[in-house]
């Protein structure tokens, strides 16, 4: 019998799987607000099944997360929907305990196409950029409320992009053995902070120092009502990229108990 017999293989490339759909997941998660961006996903049982068919190399088998063509789409081009994201990761995590294996599970495998496949450091890095950019938003929409009464003062806005996939220790990496560093994607960033020059809010205070010759004070141009929807929102989708880290933690502890 073979070291690594085609069940313990095909048990490594599950693994695999599992770990690039969770680096999908943080992804989609990370990139709650970004406009345009499409929710990814990995045809998980169709590649592996596939892989088992062609010969049963599944060592090779390549788990790249593509564009959910089906999900809808929001009215800024962002088709990311927290609560599905939630439910998919807690039933992705359900499946996983079953189907734990040992073979590669901590390193960046290359695939036949040269393409480098995510691995569970990714995930986190990728639910960290999340976070970041999450209490961005949190901090500026804050700031936004806090002076909502000053006078001169302008909203001012949190603009986020996808970060690219190809930069960091692994892409080099992946790019000095050989292989393409176009990967998964990168997370999130922070691409600038914008400032609305929307007209202010003018309100009757003819006793306020700023007050014109009718009046009226102009106020900055905050809503408290849009703001507190930005800070719930902005909220929920932190605890979604908190729950996506805490996940992947866990997939890297138990491989790490498997290898003991």
């Amino acid at each position: 019998m073979e070291l690594f017999d085609t069940t313990q293989l095909a048990l490594g490339a599950a693994l695999r799987g599992a770990t690039a759909r969770q680096a999908a997941l943080s992804d989609n998660l990370a990139n709650v607000a970004t406009p345009g961006y499409r929710r990814k996903d990995v045809n998980f049982h169709e590649t592996l099944s596939a892989a088992m068919q062609d010969g049963g190399d599944t060592s090779a088998a390549g788990f790249t997360a593509q564009d959910d063509t089906a999900a809808p789409v929001r009215a800024d081009g962002n088709s990311v929907d927290v609560d599905a994201e939630n439910s998919a990761g807690r039933e992705r995590a359900r499946v996983r305990r079953d189907r734990q294996g040992r073979r590669d599970a901590h390193r960046h495998p290359q695939v036949r196409d040269g393409r480098r496949l995510m691995g569970l450091f990714d995930a986190l890095g990728i639910s960290g950029s999340g976070l970041t950019a999450q209490r961005m938003r949190m901090d500026v929409t804050a700031e936004n409320l806090a002076n909502a009464q000053s006078v001169g003062y302008k909203r001012k806005d949190v603009i986020v992009q996808q970060a690219p996939g190809d930069g960091g220790f692994g892409g080099a990496l992946a790019s000095a053995m050989g292989g393409s560093s176009t990967g998964g994607g990168g997370g999130v960033q922070v691409s600038q902070i914008t400032v609305d020059n929307g007209p202010g809010r003018k309100v009757y205070d003819p006793s306020h120092p700023d007050a014109d010759k009718n009046g009226y004070v102009t106020l900055p141009n905050v809503n408290p009502v849009t703001e507190m929807v930005d800070l719930i929102d902005s909220s929920r989708a932190y605890e979604a990229n908190v729950t996506a880290m805490s996940t992947a933690k866990q997939m890297f502890t138990k491989t790490l108990d498997l290898l003991r």
